[in-house]
């Protein structure tokens, strides 16, 4: 029994290796059941097909949001590390500023007629050897 109110739709073409396929699992269906049975199966090859595609686009766009955040985390961090290194490297400057003036006063103290005369920079290892031959002592 058929409903008045439903359009027929109509039927997919099969391939022939569809045709070949369904022939082969129902050999003693009539035709007409082959080819509704074949149009069926190409018709889910197409739903499927497209559910692929869908699923495809959306795992894309998935990758393609995942690579975005992790190069903006990637610069975010990079940021941050160039500020730390920023800050360790003025942190250094600072604490050898701070150590050099306290060589520079301990040596200025305790040198007396061997003073630097203001000189701005400690000797250099070859300086104060040479100094310390010239003395007559060892350093």
């Amino acid at each position: 029994m058929t409903d008045p109110n439903l359009t027929p739709e109509p039927i997919e073409e099969a391939t022939p290796e569809t045709m070949a396929i369904v022939k082969k699992e129902m050999p003693n269906a009539t035709e007409e059941t082959i080819k509704e049975t074949a149009a069926l199966f190409e018709s889910i090859k197409k739903r499927a097909t497209a559910e692929m595609q869908a699923a495809g686009e959306i795992t894309r766009e998935a990758y393609l949001n995942a690579v975005e955040k992790a190069r903006s985390t990637f610069a975010q961090n990079k940021s941050i590390a160039q500020d730390k290194m920023q800050s360790a490297v003025g942190l250094i400057q600072k604490e050898t500023e701070k150590n050099w003036l306290v060589i520079d006063a301990s040596q200025n103290a305790g040198a007396g007629a061997n003073s630097r005369c203001g000189r701005s920079q400690p000797r250099s290892l070859f300086e104060s050897s040479a100094a310390s031959a010239r003395s007559g002592g060892t350093k």
